[in-house]
Order: C-alpha cells, then structure tokens, then sequence
C-alpha cells in the first residue's frame, strides 16, 4: 500500500474571467490531479479491505485494528491530533483507545470533552457519518488545527466508537469525497472490530466451556474413584460374609452330624435299659418291697421321658437333612389319641392328672399315624 501523502491541491482557478488557454490547461490538470487522487484512495479502500480480512482472526485485535484505521488516516488526511475512543457498556462513556501523537493526549481529551458537551459526538453518531464540527480550544495550543471530524464506528447492529481527527484543513477544504473515504474506512473498521469482539468472545465461551468441561470430568473421576473404592470395600465384606457363612454352614452341618450320631448312640442303650426294667417288673416285681416297685416306676418314666427326647432330638436332626419321610393313611383318630393317652398314664397319673379321650369313634384321618402319635406325647406330656 502507497504511504505517501497525496500532493498539495493546486490553486483554484479565478472563474469571474474568462478562462484562457493557459487557464483551461490548469483546470485540466487540477481535474487529471483529483482524479489521480480519488484512484488513489480507491485503491487504499481496497488495500484496507483485503487487510482487514486477511487480519489473522485471534491475532488481530480490536485495539490493533482502531490503530490500522488511525494510520490509513493519517496517511491521506493532514491530521494534527487524531485518536480512536471506543463505547464502554453499560454506561456507554467514549475512553480513549488508540491515538497517534501519545505526548499530545492531554490536549487532544480536552477538545473531546468539548466536542461532547458541544453535543457534537450526538450529532455524529444520530447522522452515522464522518461530521465536520469547528475548533473549539485546541487551535489555541495547535495553531496549524482549522477544524475537527468526528467520524462514527458504527456497524448495523452496534455503535462501538468514535474516531477524532484534528485536521489542517478548514471544512470548506474538505470535499465530500474526503468524507465518503473516512465513512468507507470507519464502516469496514467497525465492521471487523465487531467480528474480532465476536472471535473474542466466542474463544472465551469456548475456554469456559472447556473449563467448565474438565471441572465435570475431574468431578467425575473422583466419583468414579469413590464408587470403585466402596465396590472394593462391599466385595471385601462379601467376601468376609461368604466366608463366615461358610463357616457357620460347617458349623452347622457338624451340629447336625453330632446330633443325628448322638441321637442314635443314646437310643440303643436306652432301649437295653428300658427293656432291663421292663423284664424286672415281670420276672421280680412281686417279690420288690413297695418302695421298690415305686422307685421302678419312676425309672421307666423317665427313661421314657428320655427315650422320648433322644427320639425329638433325632426328628430334628432328620427333619433338618430333609430326610423325614411320611406315610399317611387313613386312620381313626380317636385309637391314635387312645394309644397317646396310654403311655402318659403313668405320668398323669403321679401328677393327679385325669385325661378324657373326646374323640368319636367315626373320626377318621388321612395322616402318618406315628408322628401325629409323636405331636399328641409331646404336646399331652407339655400340658402334664
């Protein structure tokens, strides 16, 4: 892109008198002069487009791109102060951004605030184009300043600053063609600081939501974590539980087996012994003193009682192997509750007990007659 400035306008051409040759000739070249010059700044226009989208995306920022505008200015327009100030929301205050000549930002702020409390900033941004407005101090310290443009950095959607240029030209030296060029800039510039602020603010949604991303999976992680240190702990106590399980089921099945062995060792000496003193009652009975007789009676009922719980105790241990077998038959209930009564006589009897069998005759059952033979002892020999 050509840097130079653009040459000195020629003088203007007396047209009260009539023009001659070498008049004409000097109106020509000041039009051939214009002309060279308005190509000229066409071909900056497009220089700067192509720049601002060439701008690199993330690495051309906002800041950078108000300093491009200040420089394309500068190097067509004889600017004497120039800065770029941008809105700040909410309150939408213009601060200064970007200027050029940083040792003069003192007096180039103080025109500022009086262009704003002239109400010129207003004007400008309600026309949403570059305004010429009158020097109102700043010729005082800068004598070359004849005049002030403000120009809007404006987009369809948004007002996102203002351009300031303390110019040598008085305002009937600037043409509008010089402001058509400064609108040009000025919309392409707003319009790429708006895609850099969008660019900008999409990469910060995009950072948040990444962080936002590893905060979840890291939560995550730790709950994962958590549950597979407590699915180490419950398959640690299920294994405890199988194990103490196990022991009890040996535990178990030796009881059982000590039961069933001891049921069965107890029951065959018992039968001798009940056998014994039921052969002594018949072969010596009668010559046994009554002392004698009682204290035999009282040795067959407790070996029945004893006999009676070795058979429970058998019952139990069969009943827990799953090995009691029943065989049901129809049968009168009443000899069963006859046969039960009989051998709890003797007990009954010594306990002033009297038993009454209420059972009909015609009472018939379908049922194992030995263990509800078995229920009635136990259940009778309870009640005694």
């Amino acid at each position: 892109m050509d840097r130079e400035r653009a040459p000195t306008c020629p003088p203007a051409v007396d047209s009260a008198a009539e023009p001659t040759l070498p008049e004409v000739e000097k109106q020509i070249r000041r039009l051939h002069w214009e002309n060279e010059r308005l190509l000229g700044c066409l071909d900056r226009i497009e220089s700067l487009w192509v720049t601002l989208q060439k701008r690199g995306g993330a690495d051309r920022l906002p800041l950078d791109l108000l300093g491009m505008f200040l420089s394309e200015v500068d190097n067509f327009f004889p600017v004497v102060l120039c800065g770029a100030y941008r809105v700040e929301l909410p309150d939408r205050e213009f601060k200064l951004e970007r200027r050029l000549a940083a040792d003069l930002c003192d007096d180039l702020e103080a025109e500022v605030q009086r262009q704003i409390a002239a109400g010129h900033f207003a004007l400008a941004l309600r026309r949403s184009r570059p305004t010429v407005c009158p020097r109102l101090g700043v010729h005082r310290y800068h004598p070359r300043v004849r005049a002030v443009v403000l120009v809007p950095l404006v987009t369809l959607a948004e007002v996102h600053g203002m351009g300031v240029f303390a110019t040598e030209r008085a305002e009937r030296d600037i043409s509008s063609y010089d402001l058509k060029l400064l609108s040009v800039l000025a919309g392409q510039t707003a319009l790429a600081v708006e895609s850099a602020e969008r660019e900008a603010a999409l990469r910060r949604h995009n950072l948040e939501l990444e962080e936002k991303v590893r905060a979840r999976t890291a939560e995550l992680e730790d709950k994962n974590r958590t549950v597979r240190s407590l699915n180490e702990q419950l398959e640690a106590e299920l294994k405890k539980a199988l194990e103490v399980n196990e022991r009890l089921s040996a535990v178990e099945r030796a009881r059982e087996s000590l039961l069933a062995t001891a049921s069965h060792e107890l029951r065959t000496p018992l039968s001798a012994i009940m056998g014994s003193l039921e052969i002594l009652r018949e072969e010596w009975g009668d010559r046994l003193p009554r002392e004698g007789r009682g204290l035999l009676d009282i040795c067959q009922r407790n070996s029945g009682t004893l006999l009676s719980l070795v058979s429970d105790l058998l019952d139990v241990a069969q009943m827990n192997d799953g090995h009691v077998e029943l065989r049901p038959r129809v049968t009168a209930l009443s000899s069963v509750v006859g046969n039960a009564f009989d051998s709890v006589a003797p007990l009954a009897q010594a306990n002033g007990v009297r038993l009454l069998n209420c059972v009909l005759p015609g009472v018939e059952v379908y049922a194992d007659a030995q263990r509800i033979h078995q229920v009635l002892l136990n259940l009778v020999g309870n009640a005694i």
